[in-house]
């Protein structure tokens, strides 16, 4: 302080400037705070994310297989309806009469069956009444096994519903041949179709050869049953036929092509009677026939006095001293088929061998039976015994039957009997 100085008024001066110094100091920190405020910007809000809970676990349900039905056929009722398609007409079926030669032909280009939902085995009528044939078709894989299923086939020998033969190849690999007889159905062939193609647009080649009571069902060229026909109608309507137990996806179709149907006849009279060898000739009787395929059966019964023999059926003999094909068994219980040429000299083994079926001990008594289609001979004896089959196509064309004894050399000479020789067959 200076002297001389008020000093009440000294201090005046200090408070007052003190009180501008606050309020200068508190202008300045709300300027700051000012702006403060407009640099640092207020956050944005974000709402609270709403809670979704976790879902429940649900576990899968358990897989049940679902039982593949039983194969019940559907009945037949007795108005089975059997379209003949527009593409048959009369002039289709020729009928030839050439001596003791006779046969019908049937041909349809193509068409097809189609799956329906209403009951009813769908069919394609061929021929009205006939009972010994060879049928043959080509059917078309409508789609694969795991699509759906299908069949394909034949009813033979139909009458009114109530009795027929059906033979059916099926989209499983299996083929069935069942019998209708007065409405009861009955399946009494099953078996495996190796050759049965079954991818989709696949053809199948399926025949059907049908004389008196036997019958062969051949896929693709294989013959893959045979089947007894007794007790079957004596003749009737042979038709293509499909949707057997009511298979087959609805609206879909299969279709087949090349059908062709020939009927067989009796060729030769049924004959009975001697067949005599000696060291130099065989005991022969011939059915004077000239038969590109067919079937050929005849009993021969031997004397108390014969030990060494042979006995057979000859077939396909363009020339008994050159040129033919023979079924033959002996007292050894052997079989065999056998090509013979020149003049018999030369003879080449097709198929054999041993079967316990031949009759070899008094009173000795064999039946053979012999049918020869396309390549093949299938042959039997006694029966229903089936001894096996042999590829005979080396031996092409026509030719007769007969049915022979004392094939070889070594054979007794003797004179035995033979009877019930007859012969179905077709030639050109």
């Amino acid at each position: 302080m200076r002297f001389g100085e008020n000093k009440t008024a000294r201090l005046a001066g200090v408070k007052s400037r003190l009180d501008s110094w606050i309020l200068i100091f508190s202008l300045g920190l709300i300027m700051t705070a000012m702006i403060g405020c407009s640099v640092i910007p207020s956050p944005t809000w974000t709402p609270v994310p709403t809670f979704t809970p976790v879902p429940t676990w649900t576990p899968e349900p358990t897989w049940t297989a679902v039982p593949i039905p039983t194969d019940t056929p559907i009945p037949v009722p007795r108005d089975m309806p059997i379209p003949t398609p527009s593409a048959m007409n009369a002039e289709d079926v020729i009928r030839v009469s050439l001596g003791s030669i006779a046969y019908k032909w049937l041909v349809l280009d193509e068409g097809q069956l189609v799956f329906k939902d209403d009951g009813f085995i769908e069919t394609i009528k061929l021929i009205d009444d006939i009972r010994n044939f060879a049928a043959s078709v080509e059917f078309e894989v409508p789609y694969s096994p795991q699509t759906g299923e299908w069949d394909f086939g034949f009813i033979f020998r139909y009458e009114s519903g109530k009795d027929f033969d059906l033979v059916r190849a099926q989209s499983n690999g299996v083929y069935t041949h069942s019998t209708v007889r007065k409405g009861v159905w009955n399946t009494v062939n099953r078996g495996i179709a190796r050759e049965l193609e079954t991818f989709t647009g696949a053809n199948n080649t399926l025949r059907l050869d049908v004389i008196e009571n036997r019958g062969w069902f051949s896929v693709n060229d294989i013959l893959i049953a045979d089947f007894d026909l007794n007790g079957s109608s004596q003749s009737g309507e042979l038709s293509l036929a499909s949707s057997v137990t009511g298979s087959g996806i609805p609206d879909r179709h299969i279709k087949f092509s090349n059908v062709g149907v020939l009927e067989i006849f009796q060729m030769s009279q049924t004959k009975s009677g001697n067949l005599t060898t000696n060291s130099d000739h065989v005991g022969v009787t011939e059915a004077n026939v000239d038969a590109l395929f067919g079937y050929a059966e005849a009993t021969i019964e031997l004397s108390a006095n014969v030990v060494n023999w042979s006995m057979g059926v000859g077939f396909r003999q363009n020339d008994l001293e050159s040129d033919y094909l023979v079924f033959h068994i002996n007292d050894h219980s052997q079989w065999s088929v056998e090509h013979a040429t020149d003049s018999g000299d030369s003879w080449q083994e097709l198929g054999g061998g041993r079967s316990n079926a031949i009759s070899v001990t008094r009173p000795i008594s064999n039946h053979l039976e012999v049918f020869f289609s396309g390549n093949h001979a299938y042959v039997y004896v006694n029966g229903r015994s089936f001894l096996g089959y042999a590829y005979i196509g080396s031996v092409i064309g026509t030719g007769d039957v007969s049915v022979l004894f004392g094939i070889f050399q070594d054979d007794d000479s003797a004179t035995v009997r033979f009877k019930d020789f007859n012969v179905w067959g077709v030639g050109f």
